[in-house]
């Protein structure tokens, strides 16, 4: 660490943040609803819920929160879960960022990982898409 700068490694590769990251609540939880915007805590930026509605159903509403710790994920493309922990690992997130990547639920079910929806539940009608604008 120098001044304000902090070099971290991870895969061989080295990463340049400025200052030390703060780390969301872990009590931190909102919910999130279709076409709305929430500012994130630690000035992480804000995440949206977009589509549209489909006609007869009432559109989802997602919890937003961060990592407490033994969250699973199914993912879409298989029918079983795996710890969110090797998710971010094989997606390449360094350590040190993983706490700062919001969570999304859906009736207590992991459904988004920061801007990617990795899996639809049962019952969860629609189409959307998670908007994360990062501050630069």
């Amino acid at each position: 660490a120098w001044a304000d700068v902090v070099m971290r490694r991870s895969r061989d590769a080295l990463f340049f943040t400025q200052g030390r990251l703060e780390e969301p609540d872990t009590a931190f939880e909102v919910a999130l609803r279709l076409g709305a915007s929430i500012e994130l805590p630690c000035g992480l930026g804000t995440l949206k819920l977009a589509g549209s509605k489909v006609a007869g159903h009432e559109p989802p509403v997602l919890s937003v929160r961060f990592r407490r710790g033994g969250e699973r994920a199914r993912l879409a493309a298989r029918g079983h879960s795996q710890p969110l922990a090797r998710w971010f690992q094989q997606q390449g997130v360094p350590p040190w960022a993983r706490s700062r990547v919001p969570l999304a639920f859906w009736q207590g079910d992991l459904v988004g990982i920061g801007a990617t929806l990795v899996a639809a539940q049962d019952g969860m009608v629609g189409s959307g898409r998670l908007v994360w604008e990062r501050p630069t």
